[in-house]
């Protein structure tokens, strides 16, 4: 007689059923008199229990409260409509995954988010030698461009936006669009391009008032990358910081009034003549028109980079920098201004002109060999004049770049990595 095999065929979040159905199982076979079964593989493991230890790791990491439920609750979702049970039905699933993210109806975004939680989870496993392969690894995300993002400001888009909301906040209450005081916060995020938590975070203590050395702090717990993080202040925002500060306690918030709401931006935005360019216009626009005055002012991308607190520059530059607000035909204009198009009293020397005759009867070089234009064209860059923008603090400056706009934040990275374009 075959020995008793006690299939459970069980999907449940409950990991107390799990436990009993486990329990049952190992009980059957002693009081069947049957010998117990080898200690079952790695890969029979329960797809519930590897969601579990790795939400465990990514606690142990330090990640943040929010992104590991939310990466749980995917992974959970992502295993029930696949019909994965054990890690074993995991293996050679990307074509499960992939129909799935395709039948999904979610935008483009969405979709990318659930299969990077996916294939991050698969990668821990493959450390953990507890599968073989990422089976995910080839799946590639759904490109689109143009997303509902926020734009970049100008600075003197930026000015107009503190104006309005500054002229709005000194209206009596029954007059003004809203209660919402939102100019510091404006202020404050042109001034350094603070992400709008990092604010929401910062205490009066994080700021250092003092000419010369004035900056802001983010510390690591309150920053995107985890690491302690400091930001220059420029001189020329100093009055206002200071006037704002006052006498306060080092340990209050620095923000005294709450983030303001997505449709008091809007108002704002209305008021100021803002809208019409295909984008909404919210508090991330600050930091974006931040990182692009930065770029366009001629600073390095290094620079750009380290103001940004991006881990990458290809990030910087394939997102924050936008094309549009670049001083392009000043940047033309410096290029003429050396002789670029004063050709007239250039004598070509015959034997060279000869040369250069065989060269162009020589065959066409391989693709292998032609320079990346993207690559040549950053090296031909020009700069221009320096000139003050309105917003006393940043500078815009003549300077070309490529924007490859569109691609959301969460994206850039993995974009950068892919798309030799970037």
């Amino acid at each position: 007689m075959e020995p008793l095999r006690f299939e459970l065929l069980v999907w449940s979040g409950n990991r107390l059923l799990r436990k009993i159905c486990f329990g049952i199982q190992s009980i059957i076979p002693h009081t069947c008199g049957v010998s117990q079964q080898p200690e079952p593989s790695v890969t029979s493991a329960l797809v519930g229990d590897a969601v579990e230890r790795y939400a465990a790791w990514c606690h142990a990491q330090g990640k943040a409260e929010r992104y590991v439920a939310q990466v749980t609750r995917t992974l959970e979702r992502v295993c029930v409509a696949c019909g994965w049970q054990t890690l074993h039905d995991v293996r050679g699933a990307g074509p499960a995954l992939e129909d799935y993210l395709t039948a999904l109806k979610a935008t483009p975004k969405t979709r990318n988010n659930i299969l990077c939680a996916v294939r991050a989870w698969a990668n821990w496993l493959v450390r953990r030698e507890e599968i073989p392969e990422n089976p995910f690894e080839r799946i590639g995300l759904t490109r689109h461009f143009a997303g509902p993002g926020s734009r970049a400001l100008s600075p003197i888009e930026m000015d107009a936006m503190i104006r309005v909301a500054e002229e709005d906040e000194a209206k009596p209450a029954e007059l003004s669009r809203s209660k919402s005081v939102r100019s510091p916060w404006y202020r404050l995020s042109r001034a350094t391009g603070l992400r709008a938590l990092e604010m929401q975070k910062l205490r009066v203590g994080n700021l250092c008032l003092e000419p010369g050395r004035a900056c802001v702090t983010v510390p690591a717990k309150v920053a995107k990358g985890r690491r302690v993080q400091r930001i220059p202040l420029a001189d020329s925002v100093l009055p206002w910081l200071t006037a704002y500060v006052g006498r306060r306690d080092p340990l209050d918030l620095l923000m005294l009034s709450p983030r303001p709401r997505k449709w008091v931006l809007d108002g704002d935005a209305k008021a100021a003549n803002l809208g019409g360019l295909g984008q909404t216009i919210g508090l991330h626009s600050f930091r974006k028109g931040f990182v692009t005055a930065l770029a366009a002012s001629g600073a390095p991308m290094s620079v750009t980079q380290e103001l940004a607190r991006h881990t990458d520059p290809r990030l910087t530059q394939a997102v924050y920098v936008e094309a549009n607000l670049l001083p392009l035909r000043q940047a033309i204009n410096a290029l003429a201004a050396t002789g670029y198009e004063k050709s007239e009293n250039v004598e070509l020397d015959s034997g060279r002109a000869a040369d250069s005759m065989a060269t162009s009867q020589q065959p066409m070089p391989t693709t292998q060999n032609i320079p990346e234009p993207r690559a040549a064209a950053r090296e031909s860059l020009a700069t221009a004049v320096v000139t003050n923008s309105l917003a006393g603090g940043l500078a815009v400056a003549g300077g070309s770049g490529f924007s490859c706009g569109g691609l959301s934040t969460e994206q850039a990275q993995d974009w950068a990595r892919q798309d030799s374009n970037l």
